[in-house]
């Protein structure tokens, strides 16, 4: 696990002084791309107040900046939009190289003073296992959780992947309503037919069948166990950190891979090259949600903003990695099908819940014993860490 520091020095810091509250959205990390990641000399990835993340493709993986011009803080590249070549700013034509420096001005005009401009704001690097995270400023993952989260992306190969797919969606809703129907499957049996096939837990719960959840939980420590894993002790929430997280443990059901034929994907993406029935989902903070299957790794990103027309809500970024052997077009939508179907039937259910909220009529909510990671972000929310992000 390594840790950058960045140097945000382009505005007042907007984020955590460090073990202080979060004031900004831009305090919580955003995925930035797998340690093995390379070929486009520039990728733009999503960040949570919206700015969005540059990253180069230096050699040692640090070229990680904000993505606004140092000369008035315009957007380099467009949410959504392709990265090019070469990063020029569009507003004024300042170029810039892969590591952040300002090359000069896009029309060529003679200028002395190139060589004095401050480059780009560099982020925050955090690097976990074969994942990289960037943020802002200020907020860190409590150390435990950070542990643990090393461990379990340390089980990934990166030189042995590559991106499959890469989905945007669009959400009319604010941010708090997405993250709180994430952390409770309370509502996957009613409502996510997929992911109910492929997860034995969901029905079991559902049912509340105590002992079919119990042999799942003990499959699912066994199988960590031959990965060399202890089952992971960070799966809960925390309330009282000023960057909450958690990594819990599954096994698939009998009907197979979390794939549309379950059968795997490809060849396994662990580092033991072995397919395993095991999977490991959580959350790095509250707005990066990924789980890890043996044939492919499903991360998603919750950002502010990147609405068409301008439309209040929220933009969820999702890619999937899969062996380097597979082919994209071939390949993907075996890949996708789970958590695309999965984030479609979570948008209506979630802007319909969003809807309830705005009218000032809903009551406070009631959180179940099956909804104990939602409750306690709620809790975090209102009166734990996060209480001044709640209206943003």
């Amino acid at each position: 696990m390594n840790l950058s520091p960045g140097a945000p020095d382009m505005m007042s810091d907007p984020g955590p002084q460090e073990g202080g509250r979060p004031r900004s959205l831009a305090a919580f990390p955003a995925f930035v791309g797998l340690s093995g990641d390379s070929g486009a000399p520039w990728q733009l990835f999503p960040s949570p107040d919206g700015t969005g993340l540059l990253r180069s493709d230096r050699r040692d993986g640090t070229g990680v900046y904000l993505n606004l011009c140092r000369h008035r803080g315009f957007p380099i590249v467009d949410d959504g939009a392709d990265c090019p070549a070469r990063l020029v700013c569009p507003y004024h034509g300042w170029r810039y190289d892969r590591d952040g420096r300002v090359l000069g001005e896009a029309w060529e005009r003679a200028t002395d003073t190139v060589g004095e401009r401050p480059g780009l704001v560099r982020a925050r690097l955090t690097e976990l296992g074969a994942c990289r995270f960037g943020s802002v400023s200020g907020g860190s993952l409590a150390p435990g959780l950070a542990a643990e989260l090393d461990a379990w992306f340390g089980l990934l190969a990166p030189d042995a992947m590559r991106r499959m797919a890469v989905r945007r969606y669009f959400v009319r809703s604010d941010w708090t309503c997405w993250v709180e129907n994430f952390l409770e499957c309370y509502h996957c049996a009613g409502n996510h037919p997929e992911l109910s096939q492929v997860e034995g837990h969901i029905p079991a719960a559902a049912a509340n069948d105590i002992p079919t959840m119990a042999a799942i939980y003990e499959r699912a420590r066994a199988a960590a166990r031959r990965l060399g894993m202890a089952p992971p002790e960070r799966v809960l929430m925390e309330p009282d950190h000023p960057v909450p997280g958690f990594v819990d443990i599954s096994c698939l059901s009998a009907r197979g891979f979390a794939t549309r034929d379950a059968r795997a994907a490809g060849p396994s993406i662990l580092a033991a090259g072995t397919h395993s029935d095991l999977f490991v989902y959580g959350a790095v903070g509250p707005f990066c949600h990924f789980t890890i299957y043996s044939d492919y790794f499903f991360i998603k990103s919750v950002s502010l903003g990147g609405q068409p027309s301008g439309r209040p809500g929220v933009t969820v970024t999702c890619h999937w990695y899969a062996h380097e052997s597979l082919d994209p077009e071939r390949h993907a939508g075996n890949i996708v099908w789970l958590w695309d179907n999965t984030i479609r039937q979570d948008i209506r259910l979630v802007e319909r819940l969003h809807r309830g909220r705005a009218t000032g009529h809903a009551a406070e909510p009631i959180f179940i014993d099956h909804e104990y990671q939602s409750g306690r972000f709620h809790r975090w929310l209102t009166d734990g860490e996060g209480a001044e992000l709640a209206r943003r």
